[in-house]
């Protein structure tokens, strides 16, 4: 008589290769290689697979190489609002407007003339985030 679970079946290898396997689906599926994903990206994607397959987190996470801590205080973190969604906003669309021949000096600058105070490195980091420089 076959248990219903298929996954007691398994030796502990065969789930590790079956989690290997659906974690490197994922990030295909996403246009992406491990190398490339965020932090952030790849604790998204330890939350999907546990999500949908049930696989144990602590494998799940060795598998994308984050930390435990890592995972958790991505996860808390991740149905909050972004809190530079607006400074996002005005960066591309000075970024556009100016075909692109603004760096982060000059859009911090006109930034200010708009009435946005705000520090040059942290418009340099929206501008690498959103791939401007």
């Amino acid at each position: 008589m076959a248990p219903k679970n298929e996954k007691l079946n398994k030796t502990p290898q065969e789930i590790d290769a079956d989690i290997e396997g659906a974690y490197l689906q994922k990030i295909r599926s996403m246009g992406s290689d491990n190398s490339i994903l965020s932090k952030r990206e790849r604790a998204q994607v330890v939350h999907e697979l546990n999500c949908e397959y049930q696989f144990p987190i602590n494998r799940l996470i060795k598998v994308a190489g984050l930390s435990r801590s890592t995972y958790y205080y991505t996860r808390s973190k991740m149905n909050e609002p972004d809190p530079d969604f607006e400074l996002k906003e005005l960066t591309s669309s000075i970024y556009y407007e100016y075909e692109g021949c603004y760096g982060y000096r000059r859009i911090q600058k006109e930034l200010e003339n708009r009435g946005h105070k705000v520090n040059h490195k942290k418009v340099y980091r929206i501008m690498k985030e959103l791939g401007f420089s």
